[in-house]
């Protein structure tokens, strides 16, 4: 792969760019390291989230109806096992209505 001229990246490349230089000048120790720091910071955000949204399935109403036009389109998904589908994703507090 040839080199890319600094100049012509934008500046989301650039960060991208630094940060994986420092990635590849660490020890194999502060590797190891920082991928077990960044795992665990991922692993609590998405708890964090997740504990935000306590009983919800979705994040969002468009995840919902995206989820709900996925099964639309699918093959095999006949009328009435959508509706009961769409029923369940609709009603998903705990099927309160």
């Amino acid at each position: 792969m040839g080199k890319t001229r600094k100049c012509r990246l934008n500046d989301n490349e650039i960060v991208i760019h630094e940060k994986a230089v420092k990635l590849r000048k660490k020890t194999d120790q502060q590797l190891i390291d920082t991928l077990q720091i960044e795992y665990k910071r991922g692993f609590t955000d998405g708890f964090n989230k997740q504990a935000d949204s306590e009983g919800k399935m979705f994040v969002s109403e468009y995840a919902k109806t995206r989820f709900l036009a996925l099964f639309k389109i699918t093959p095999g998904i006949g009328d009435a096992i959508y509706k009961k589908i769409e029923k369940i994703v609709i009603h998903e507090n705990g099927g309160a209505e």
